[in-house]
């Protein structure tokens, strides 16, 4: 026995548009977000550890040499 196979209309598929918010539910959102927010912040402290410890060492160089060190000041995270 043959299988039947429906004809797609591709153009109507491509058309079509699914939000988050219709394939999941609103506890599993929310906990999403709060994931995400503590990665964030978890990938903030460690970028503004990263960042304090270059102002560090380049206030250091900067004592021993009696200059300003050259090239860019780092940018704070943001």
């Amino acid at each position: 026995m043959p299988r039947k196979f429906k004809t797609v209309d591709y153009e109507a598929t491509l058309d079509q548009t699914v939000s988050i918010r219709e394939c999941l539910p609103p506890e599993h959102l929310a906990q999403a977000e709060t994931v995400l927010q503590a990665r964030a912040e978890e990938r903030y402290q460690l970028e503004q550890a990263g960042y304090e410890a270059q102002m560090a060492e380049r206030a250091a160089r900067q004592q021993q040499s009696g200059r300003k060190p050259s090239g860019p000041v780092p940018k704070p995270p943001f």
